[in-house]
């Protein structure tokens, strides 16, 4: 038995009395002084800051639940305070299954958040899950000690599906994620390289704006800058996605029927890329035989117009 698996022991057999107190089921804190402790820091270096604030600590600790809490259904669910996050994060143990961009907890790999397992390997390298390796926590992987962090945060140990499928608009139902290498193993796991690049793209200001004004900035918007302006984000991308297929339904009746190919045509040693459109198809140029989504088609559209 690892040292995991007998905390966790040592967990569920205070279940009752942990769930009746309302503490955190790792560090059994009920009110606030932890968290007020690491947010003031050490005494001999904070005196003038003590000194200068009259502010209480909080009455309660802020904790967050799996999706098990409050279902009788399974007794033991998971409660726990956000400093337990934070050491188990600094210390890249990985006893909190935590997804490391939404943040949500889950109680065991049943619990009902599926998290995917975070890896040091690509997928034709697979050294296999952490358990199979016979490691104990993720500090013992080379890459989860390195340091310096990149941009100072430690590398996320579990992410959740939701999170890994939020920015692959443009991947095309590229599956960053694989199984672990051993027999009857089920475990997923995907490369730290890819949530960690998952981890740095932000949601754009533009996302902010009213509707009504972003509607009337797209409309204005050829197909390379709704393009550009589709990337920012999710709900960014769905807008520019209903606005280009309006103007490919409007205007595909007049172009020859796809699908459409793109050659470089070499003429008085001028190099240039052309569209054209080969005319197999009885249908207008449209999703799926000229592209992945409508505002590829509409691309394809204003350069087949503009040769």
């Amino acid at each position: 038995m690892t040292l995991h698996d007998n905390l966790e022991t040592k967990r569920r057999q205070n279940m009752v009395a942990l769930n009746k107190s309302g503490a955190c089921h790792l560090c059994q804190a009920t009110s606030g002084a932890r968290s007020y402790r690491r947010f003031i820091g050490n005494d001999d270096c904070n005196h003038e800051h003590e000194e200068s604030t009259d502010e209480d600590p909080p009455s309660e600790t802020p904790m967050r639940t799996c999706m098990c809490y409050g279902n009788s259904s399974w007794p033991f669910p998971l409660k726990v305070c956000e400093m337990c996050i934070a050491d188990d994060l600094s210390s890249v143990t990985g006893r909190i299954r935590n997804c490391g961009i939404c943040g949500v907890v889950a109680c065991d790999e049943d619990c009902g958040t599926e998290l995917i397992e975070v890896t040091d390997k690509d997928e034709c390298f697979n050294a296999g899950c952490l358990e199979c390796r016979g490691m104990e926590s993720f500090s013992e992987m080379e890459l989860f000690r390195r340091r310096p962090y990149p941009k100072g945060v430690p590398r996320a140990t579990r992410i959740c599906t939701s999170c890994l499928e939020l920015f692959s608009l443009f991947s095309f139902g590229t599956k960053y994620h694989f199984t672990c290498r051993y027999f009857k193993c089920n475990t997923l796991l995907v490369p730290s390289h890819v949530v960690e690049l998952k981890r740095s793209i932000t949601p754009f200001p533009l996302a902010q704006l009213p509707v009504e004004l972003l509607d009337s900035i797209i409309d204005f918007l050829g197909g390379k800058d709704l393009f550009s302006f589709g990337q920012v984000c999710t709900s960014m991308f769905r807008k520019v996605e209903n606005a280009s297929m309006g103007i490919v339904m409007r205007f595909n009746h007049q172009l020859p029927t796809g699908p459409t190919h793109v050659i470089n045509s070499d003429k008085k040693n001028i190099k240039k890329i052309m569209v054209y459109a080969e005319g197999k198809n009885r249908h207008s140029l449209r999703p799926p035989d000229d592209g992945k989504t409508w505002v590829g088609v509409l691309n394809q559209m204003e350069q087949l117009t503009r040769d």
